[in-house]
């Protein structure tokens, strides 16, 4: 019996590879993990003839955080799918998702869009690299806001949206006390996110004392209460991330709505944005004259009582001025 001669050198010392972990536990819930991803390629054309990119990640969290034990690390393996369809509506998402692997480089949604990714000539094309940013899908960290899938009854996980360490919140739990916010990394990936319209100046009428004038003021009122309710509905229906976008354009820093929910930041842009208009201050009510000094030679009757009657006459009108308040 003889032995084979292999025709390479092989070492025992060489660790081995192949294995890895595998998860076998139930479906973790809907939330923000941390993963690795592991698969990044294309697809297509599906039925409505669009290409996808797909994108395996698997939950790789820290046995601790802050010092306590992670109970998200007991879903450590588990594969999180992502889809995106390649199409003109989704190109935010695709954005987004750029933004989050290269860490919120710009210049890599320019070379995605630009001359598009290098890839390999597998049937479903793994990508290589987009533009000098190289893509190693078998270790990058990606951080996925992963939401319920049911198909044919039976639930999963899929990747909703993918995350930059500067977009977790307080409200996430996820973010390192010690981790710096960096909003302008945000407010990049967002401009590419919301397909929003520039914010319109609003420039409020002089106000006139004619009635005509108050008229027209009062419509002018209107018209900003609708459009502040139409603002309103426009940023609560943003992304948290957007809506610190947004306060920041109108000047609020990150000192002024940092711990606070969106609801909150919403009121602090509609306080920037429609100010309260001063109330117009009441005019003073015109001095009293005095009255003359007496007469060195003895008043008449008459005279004596010409006097009290006038300042009773005057009294109501000046009462009646203060009732009415400022004019509007």
């Amino acid at each position: 019996m003889g032995r084979y001669k292999f025709r390479i050198a092989g070492s025992a010392d060489t660790a081995p590879s192949g294995g890895g972990t595998y998860y076998d536990g139930e479906v973790p819930e809907p939330s923000v993990y941390r993963t690795k991803m592991k698969r990044l390629h294309i697809e297509g054309p599906n039925k409505n003839k669009d290409d996808m990119l797909v994108a395996l990640c698997e939950i790789a969290e820290p046995d601790k955080k802050n010092g306590k034990s992670n109970p998200k690390a007991q879903y450590n393996g588990y594969g999180i799918w992502g889809r995106i369809n390649l199409t003109d509506d989704n190109v935010g998402r695709v954005n987004q998702f750029l933004m989050a692997i290269s860490g919120g480089k710009k210049q890599v949604l320019k070379d995605w869009w630009g001359g598009g990714p290098r890839v390999d000539d597998n049937d479903k094309p793994n990508i290589l690299a987009v533009g000098t940013f190289k893509i190693d899908p078998t270790g990058m960290d990606l951080i996925v806001n992963a939401t319920n899938n049911e198909y044919k009854g039976k639930r999963s996980l899929q990747a909703s949206q993918y995350l930059l360490p500067t977009q977790l919140t307080s409200t996430n739990t996820e973010a390192d006390e010690d981790e710096e916010e960096d909003i302008d990394e945000v407010e990049d990936i967002e401009e590419e996110l919301e397909d929003e319209d520039e914010e319109e100046d609003i420039e409020d009428d002089d106000e006139d004392e004619d009635d005509d004038d108050e008229d027209e003021d009062e419509g002018d009122e209107e018209e900003e209460s609708d459009e502040e309710t139409a603002r309103q509905v426009e940023l609560e229906a943003l992304s948290l991330a957007a809506v610190k976008r947004a306060a920041k354009e109108v000047g609020l820093g990150l000192a002024d709505y940092r711990g606070k929910d969106k609801e909150e930041i919403v009121d602090l842009i509609l306080d920037a944005e429609f100010p309260a208009e001063d109330a117009e201050e009441e005019e003073p009510e015109p001095e009293p004259e005095p009255e003359p000094a007496p007469a060195r030679q003895r008043r008449t009757r008459s005279a004596r009582a010409t006097k009290p009657a006038a300042a009773t006459k005057a009294a109501p009108a000046r009462r009646g001025r203060s009732r009415r308040g400022p004019s509007f």
